[in-house]
Order: structure tokens, then C-alpha cells, then sequence
């Protein structure tokens, strides 16, 4: 009795001891909605860069390769991994040009994207960026799971009943994901053609934004055109929009500056220069702008001595 006793206690700690397996990350997108749907779980999708994000390299082994993460996750979710490597031979050609697809249909532009599929493939949450606990990976993971069972909740609903349900999910969605609910966001805009959530409206502002981004990285030196897309964009705008677009106005304007000061060759440039921040003066801070536009027409009082100036500056660059 004691022997078997030992031996029992013996296997117990060296079963203790072995580490888990790690478990099975699916590279095929359709086989993980396949098993997802037999098994009754959803697919979470980890989109990485395992040879260049480092952000994507840490989640990985502090936390979604952890025996805990993998507790956690075995009855909930198919484990799927769409990974785009600056090496493609990594992975192979297909695979890297399938993984690019998957990328793009999903709207994925951050990396590490975490991204919760019904088994369908519709996206009902996740994340987007690093993380450094558990807890912050778990839990928008589980409102990820909530916003399934809410889902299936509105689809039993008809017309504008289930347009209004629908819109309760999208809006409760942080602004870093609202991007991957497209397919939600056109179902309800389809199920309300006459704009009672305010779909519409949302649609309407989210382009306007994108076209504002557009502005905003852009290196067309035709900037008054520009200003006038913000400024009428501004005018249109809702009052929670007004102080986005007024930011990225004043980030386009000023991301002009430091390129006109670092490229003046002549003092024609440096009056466009001048010109550019006097502009600016009237939108950083309309009650200030008189005081601010008198300083700035006597700095360029004498534009010789400012191209001077500023020519000395670009050499110690």
C-alpha cells in the first residue's frame, strides 16, 4: 500500500513538472471557422509581424504561449495566427500573400491586432496595440464574448428594432476597433435607410475623417486647398467631431512649418513662411491671435537676416 502510495505521489509531481503543450495556432482562416462552428467556440485571430513587431514577439511569449492564457482560452476560442513577416520565406509565399489578404479584409493596420470572429467570420471585438497583462488581454476579450451573445439577441429582432440593437454594440466599441466593424456598421445602415440610430451620420463623418488623414499625411505643398477641405469639413462637423478635425488642421499646419523651415532657400520662402504662421496664429488660439501675429511680423521684420538665420540652421542639422 505504501509503494503504490510513493509511486502515486511520484507521478504526481513529475506530471506536475512537465510543461503544457503549447497549443495549436490554426493557420488556415477557413479551417478555424469550420472547427470554431463544430465546437461550438469562437475564432480569436492574432495578427503579428513575428520577425519585425516587438510589441507582437512579447505577447506572444509573456502571455497568449502561458499555460494560464491557454486555460483560459481552450473552451472559449480556435486559436488562429495570421502572421506577415518582413522575411516571407518564413512562412512561405502563399501563406504570407494569404495572410496580406486577410489583413486588408479585416482592416488590420495595427500590430499586434487581436481580433474575436463569430464562427461566421464576423468581428465582435478584441484589440488593437500591445499589451502588458493578462487581465488587459482577457478582458476586452470576454466583452468580446458579450457582444456575441448581444448580437445573436438583435438578429432575432426585425427592421429598425434590430438596426437600434445592433447600434448599441457598435457604438459601445472603443474608436480603435470601429474600423474592423465595418460589416456591422453597413448591416445597420441598410436595416435603417432613414437614419433613425444615426448610422448614416456616423458613415458621413468616419469618411470625412479618413479623406482629413489623407490631407494630413500627405506632401502636396498646396496648402491653402488644404485649408479650405479642413475648414469646410470643420463647419459640418458635429461638436464632438469639431475638436478632432481642429487638431489634425492644426498637426497638418504645423508639420508645414517645420518642413518650410527646414527647406528655405530664398526670401520668398521665408514670407510663405511667415505667411503660414500667421495662419496658424488665427487657429492655435483665436483669443491670442492678434498679440501672436504682431510678434510674428516683427521676428520677420527683416527676412533677410531670418533666411540668414535659418539657413545656419539647417547646416547644424
Amino acid at each position: 500500500m505504501l509503494h503504490r502510495l510513493f509511486y502515486t505521489m511520484a507521478a504526481s509531481v513529475l506530471l506536475a513538472t512537465v510543461p503544457a503543450q503549447a497549443a495549436e495556432w490554426m493557420v488556415d482562416l477557413d479551417q478555424a471557422k469550420a472547427k470554431a462552428r463544430k465546437e461550438g467556440k469562437m475564432v480569436l485571430v492574432d495578427f503579428t509581424g513575428s520577425d519585425w513587431c516587438g510589441w507582437c514577439i512579447r505577447l506572444r511569449q509573456t502571455i497568449l504561449d502561458t499555460p494560464k492564457f491557454q486555460q483560459y482560452a481552450a473552451d472559449k476560442f480556435v486559436l488562429m495566427e495570421v502572421d506577415v513577416p518582413r522575411n516571407v520565406a518564413k512562412i512561405g509565399t502563399k501563406l504570407h500573400a494569404r495572410n496580406r489578404e486577410i489583413t486588408r479584409q479585416y482592416d488590420v493596420t495595427t500590430f499586434p491586432s487581436m481580433l474575436v470572429l463569430s464562427p461566421d467570420g464576423e468581428v465582435l471585438g478584441g484589440f488593437a496595440g500591445g499589451r502588458d497583462t493578462m487581465e488587459a488581454v482577457i478582458a476586452p476579450l470576454n466583452q468580446a464574448l458579450d457582444n456575441y451573445k448581444k448580437t445573436t439577441t438583435a438578429r432575432a429582432l426585425k427592421g429598425e428594432a434590430r438596426a437600434m440593437a445592433l447600434m448599441e454594440v457598435y457604438t459601445a466599441q472603443p474608436d480603435t476597433l470601429k474600423r474592423n466593424f465595418r460589416g456591422m456598421r453597413d448591416e445597420i445602415a441598410r436595416l435603417d435607410p432613414k437614419n433613425v440610430t444615426g448610422i448614416h451620420t456616423l458613415i458621413a463623418e468616419s469618411e470625412q475623417m479618413a479623406e482629413l488623414d489623407k490631407i494630413l499625411q500627405s506632401q502636396d505643398g498646396n496648402y491653402q486647398e488644404a485649408i479650405k477641405k479642413f475648414d469646410k469639413a470643420y463647419a459640418q462637423a458635429t461638436d464632438e467631431n469639431k475638436a478632432k478635425i481642429h487638431r489634425k488642421r492644426l498637426d497638418y499646419l504645423e508639420r508645414l512649418q517645420n518642413q518650410l523651415v527646414m527647406r528655405v532657400e530664398t526670401t520668398k520662402d521665408v514670407l510663405e513662411l511667415k505667411n503660414l504662421m500667421l495662419i496658424i496664429a488665427d487657429y492655435a488660439n483665436p483669443a491670442d491671435a492678434a498679440a501672436m501675429k504682431q510678434e510674428i511680423e516683427s521676428m520677420f521684420e527683416n527676412p533677410e537676416e531670418v533666411l540668414e538665420s535659418l539657413k545656419m540652421k539647417q547646416k547644424a542639422q
